[in-house]
């Protein structure tokens, strides 16, 4: 028996791999810690279409295909969360006021306090506000056209959500 032209045995082993896929996709879904005590607004969000090559020290960008700049503010609630999260581009971060606590997948807290800025971009992040005030940030994300902006992600360090 055939599907369209594809013998039952090919058609049989495609369901499989689909299946496994699936299955796997749930499973670093699953694994997803989820934000809480945090949310974020849009203040802007455009597409840059010409290309773009700059190169001044100590700052070299170049693109050659359309991107977005989409710029947020990030309010954390005390003990707020983003949850563990990459993002498909760089990601330029104001902390505004407060006090918020970044870790990657080597599970060193790096703190950061109003006034002062960090970077994110696709390795596995969370960002907490482990202090008793609200911290505000400004974010501005450099996103693939299309893409979105965050992508949830398992933790990679244990006890830390």
């Amino acid at each position: 028996m055939t599907t369209r032209g594809m013998p039952a045995a090919w058609m049989s082993a495609l369901v499989a791999a689909l299946v496994v896929a699936v299955t796997a996709a749930g499973v670093a879904i699953a694994g997803a810690t989820a934000s809480s005590g945090s949310s974020s607004v849009v203040l802007a969000r455009a597409v840059v279409s010409d290309d773009v090559e700059i190169d001044t020290k100590p700052i070299k960008l170049t693109t050659d295909e359309p991107f977005e700049i989409v710029t947020q503010t990030v309010t954390f609630q005390p003990q707020g969360t983003s949850g563990w999260h990459g993002h498909p581009g760089p990601v330029f971060v104001i902390v505004k006021s407060g006090t918020i606590t970044v870790y990657d997948e080597t599970c060193v807290p790096r703190r950061y306090t109003a006034g002062q800025g960090f970077m994110e971009g696709p390795e596995p992040a969370v960002v907490r506000n482990e202090g008793t005030t609200v911290s505000e940030n400004v974010a501005t994300l450099l996103v693939p056209t299309g893409s979105p902006a965050r992508s949830d992600a398992p933790s990679p360090c244990p006890g830390i959500s």
